[in-house]
């Protein structure tokens, strides 16, 4: 792959791929129709074309996900960064946070003995509150491991900017995965502050699951097995037509939507990654070419800015109502 598409990763030694690959889709279940000889092929499809960031939680399927995403990288470890979350005890009772030192340790070494390696790359906690993170168990638990050699670096997953900041003012937060796109755009006030401290963003939903990649239509019948299927059919109406008004970027560039997308996000510079769900081959070489289209060209940028306002001042009816 040609100079740019990797970055340097926050202060971390590790160098990652411009698109990382979304885990959750070799889980084997929550998406439908699904066929691991599919689902492997197009991993293996994004490591030989230069993707080299993998996204998984120990919580997707209960843990499947990791089982699948072992068995295709057998022999193939040293060429991807690992990045998992952990956090959300689904092991005990019904899934919930848990940020106990003993609770993470145990996430981790679960994680560990499913992937099938000696180390994790990065260990992201997920449902952490600010008076968690705080409290100083959480960064000493992390550190433990660290010096145990089970993880290289950690970090926190979180969608709450207040969150964001708590945790990189708590204590070594190397890096960051936020949820982010042109449908949900209020978490880039926090990436220039975010960028001056250096830590590594990721970001994962560029695609919105698929309201962004312009093959839905409003009547869509998902399979009974996709989460998409309890998604309200109204909010889905409502997502679909505002991604309409972004369709200028893709005709502008002459890109895909998803292509559009992906590069939108891109496009903000302390992004380090975007992590893409993909089930196919297909997928994988569309969504690849995106980051050559970031940044976008200031037309489209002013553009853009016009758009979010007057998607902002049409809310504000609703909102006052």
């Amino acid at each position: 792959m040609e100079a740019g598409f990797y970055r340097r990763l926050g202060k971390t030694e590790l160098q990652v791929s411009r698109l990382g690959f979304g885990g959750w889709q070799l889980s084997g279940v929550d998406w439908g129709d699904w066929s691991e000889s599919i689902a492997g092929r197009t991993l293996l499809e994004a490591l030989d074309l230069g993707l080299n960031l993998i996204e998984t939680a120990d919580r997707y399927a209960g843990g499947h996900s990791q089982e699948v995403l072992a068995r295709w990288l057998r022999g193939r470890r040293h060429d991807c960064v690992l990045a998992v979350r952990g956090g959300i005890d689904f092991y005990h009772g019904p899934p919930h946070p848990d940020p106990s030192g003993r609770y993470l340790t145990y996430a981790c070494e679960q994680s560990l003995r499913r992937l099938k390696t000696d180390y994790i790359d990065v260990f992201l906690v997920e449902g952490a509150t600010a008076e968690a993170i705080r409290g100083g168990e959480i960064f000493e638990t992390l550190e433990n491991l660290v010096r145990a050699g089970k993880i290289r670096y950690a970090g926190f997953f979180t969608d709450d900017p207040e969150l964001a900041f708590v945790a990189v003012d708590s204590g070594p937060t190397h890096v960051l995965e936020v949820p982010f796109s042109l449908l949900k755009p209020d978490l880039r006030a926090l990436f220039p502050e975010i960028g001056r401290r250096e830590v590594g963003l990721l970001v994962c939903s560029p695609l919105a699951q698929g309201r962004l990649g312009g093959k839905l239509d409003p009547d869509v019948q998902f399979h009974p097995l996709d989460h998409r299927s309890r998604w309200d059919p109204e909010q889905l109406r409502r997502d679909l037509e505002r991604a309409k008004k972004f369709g200028f970027i893709a005709e502008t560039l002459e890109i895909t939507p998803a292509q559009a997308a992906i590069a939108f996000v891109l496009d903000h510079p302390e992004v380090t990654s975007a992590i893409v769900g993909m089930r196919t081959p297909e997928q994988v070489r569309e969504n690849l070419t995106a980051w050559r289209h970031a940044p976008l060209p200031p037309e489209v940028r002013d553009r853009l800015a016009e758009t979010f306002e007057e998607l902002l001042r049409s809310a504000r009816p609703a909102a006052s109502g």
